[in-house]
């Protein structure tokens, strides 16, 4: 009698764990019939979080970052066109564009003109690729001025990304 008083026990104990486990599974939604049936009382949440992302790509007319206008003379000039930088800005927000040259007087001593001048500020939005700016590096007529002393000019140009 105990036998089977124990037998029945455990079988009982089994078929209520698998009617817990079936139940406990993802919520069903039940209708009568033929009738429409949603999951509006536990809908489906979709969620993601976009970063914040900024990036900058710099082509100079060479593989060094370098615009060279190579030896000059006095009177010599440059043509606007064949010393350009691009610079490619992709965001996701907007933003401003600063361009920095660290020595303006070297600038000045050759007569170079720029698209963008020292301490220009260019506002950007996003946009799908992103926003492709040209920066033209030339020497424009009268040249080269006579009074530039003679000896090797360099300066660095800084362009710089801010989010506001």
């Amino acid at each position: 009698m105990k036998k089977v008083l124990f037998v029945s026990v455990l079988a009982v104990a089994l078929v209520l764990g698998l009617a817990t486990t079936a139940i406990a599974g993802p919520p069903a939604v039940f209708g009568p019939g033929t009738a429409p049936i949603d999951n509006s009382s536990n809908p489906v949440n979709v969620r993601a979080t976009v970063n914040p992302r900024v990036q900058m790509t710099i082509t100079c007319p060479d593989a060094t970052q370098t615009v060279d206008f190579g030896t000059l003379n006095p009177e010599d000039t440059v043509a606007s066109g064949s010393n350009d930088v691009t610079i490619l800005v992709k965001s996701n927000q907007n933003y401003h564009l600063a361009k920095t040259i660290a020595t303006p007087s070297v600038i000045s001593a050759l007569g170079i003109s720029m698209t963008y001048a020292d301490g220009s500020s260019t506002a950007g939005t996003p946009s799908a690729g992103g926003t492709t700016y040209t920066d033209s590096y030339w020497i424009p007529a009268p040249g080269v001025p006579w009074t530039t002393t003679p000896g090797d000019y360099n300066t660095n140009v800084t362009y710089t990304v801010t989010v506001p």
